[in-house]
């Protein structure tokens, strides 16, 4: 546990010393950005796989009802 606080601690040293604080904190700025958009990815992927189980569901069902409106007009 404390030897990968540590670890952090190296690399984020070792990225400012190499490449500077403004493009170190870029670099953070943007993986905070990607890992906001992967998580919108993931709920709007969840949501989207809701609503098509959802709309087949539905879609069986009225499938059966205009079936059924077609044999009572039928007759």
């Amino acid at each position: 546990m404390l030897g990968s606080f540590y670890l952090t601690i190296i690399v984020v040293v070792f990225f400012v010393a190499a490449i500077g604080i403004n493009a170190t904190m870029r670099m953070f700025a943007y993986a905070d950005l990607e890992l906001r958009y992967l998580l919108i990815k993931y709920k709007l992927w969840m949501m989207e796989r809701k609503l098509r189980k959802q709309l087949t569901k539905e879609s069986a069902d009225y499938k059966q009802l205009i079936e059924e409106l077609k044999d009572q007009n039928g007759k």
